[in-house]
């Protein structure tokens, strides 16, 4: 696959047409938002193989753990919003006590912050980035989704999707490198949710800060995520659930556990119930099976035996 080359040009006129669109109030009205939701539950579905497949070329995800992991969850989040809408989007009512009189009860109104942008990683590319989307769709604003570059399949895939079932003057899917979300970055956005490492996040909210843009931050955990195994813990039960998040999409999982602190007497007992855990699971030569996940490239790869050494 071959990126597309914006311009910051680009960008900029597309985060006006955007403006422009939301500023129409189109995005507002509770049944429009409900309808868009719809539309994006049945695009989903009705590409599901499609996507299952994507995930498999760029992350070696079985058909289950495709579902499970990005487009099970989306659509769960989707019926979520279908069902709490209306009830979530009433104003309130509060008491605001004798200081504010003569207004002593306030009600608010909940209103959509705008143009929203949304960044998304590779290691869940459907539910952190349409997953998302629904939630801006239900809170009536406009999307823009700089998608990774590293997920090069599912990336197309959803970019195709999107523009062939959304106007891109209300959502739109970008790809590229960092120059584009840079692009993306500087223009003056309404809300921005990031997905991804400490590190690029700290460059996000430099970014944001010179529009004082409100931003969502979901981060990884590669440097922590400890579990600890007390010597009153079921064992066979600790071994399960660590080895399940070891082996799901290949540990690239923000709340993936990195180390463990095991008490000493019950240690030997835990390793192994590890081993059997593991090999329960996934079978004896991991390598060989053919529904275990991948890592995204070979820099992934070096990056954990750079860590492990």
């Amino acid at each position: 696959m071959v990126f597309m080359e914006y311009t910051k040009t680009e960008i900029h006129d597309l985060v006006l047409s955007q403006r422009e669109y939301f500023l129409s109030g189109k995005t507002l009205p509770v049944k429009f938002r409900k309808e868009q939701l719809k539309k994006l539950k049945k695009m989903i579905l009705d590409n599901q193989q499609i996507l299952e497949e994507a995930l498999y070329e760029d992350l070696g995800r079985s058909e289950a753990e495709a579902f499970f992991c990005d487009i099970g969850n989306t659509v769960m989040e989707i019926n979520e919003y279908l069902k709490g809408l209306s009830k979530w989007n009433r104003p309130e009512i509060h008491f605001s006590g004798l200081a504010a009189f003569p207004s002593i009860f306030t009600k608010v109104y909940k209103l959509p912050y705008g143009v929203s942008l949304i960044i998304s990683p590779f290691n869940f590319p459907v539910l952190l980035s349409l997953g998302v989307l629904a939630s801006s769709i239900a809170g009536g604003n406009t999307a823009l989704i700089k998608m990774s570059s590293k997920s090069k399949k599912i990336t197309e895939v959803v970019k195709k999707m999107v523009s062939n079932t959304f106007p891109k003057e209300y959502i739109a899917v970008i790809d590229g490198g960092h120059d584009v979300a840079d692009y993306c970055l500087e223009e003056r956005v309404d809300k921005i949710f990031y997905t991804g490492s400490p590190k690029v996040a700290k460059h996000v909210m430099e970014m944001a800060s010179k529009n004082l843009t409100p931003v969502t931050l979901e981060l990884g955990g590669e440097t922590g995520n400890w579990c600890i195994v007390r010597n009153d813990a079921n064992i066979k039960d600790a071994a399960r659930k660590i080895a399940f998040f070891k082996i799901c999409n290949s540990g690239q999982v923000c709340i993936n556990i990195n180390r463990v602190a095991v008490a000493k007497e019950v240690a030997p007992q835990l390793i192994v119930e590890l081993k059997l855990a593991i090999t329960k699971q996934i079978g004896e030569r991991a390598y060989q099976n053919e529904e275990y996940p991948k890592l995204i490239d070979h820099s992934a790869y070096v990056n954990i035996a750079n860590e492990a050494e």
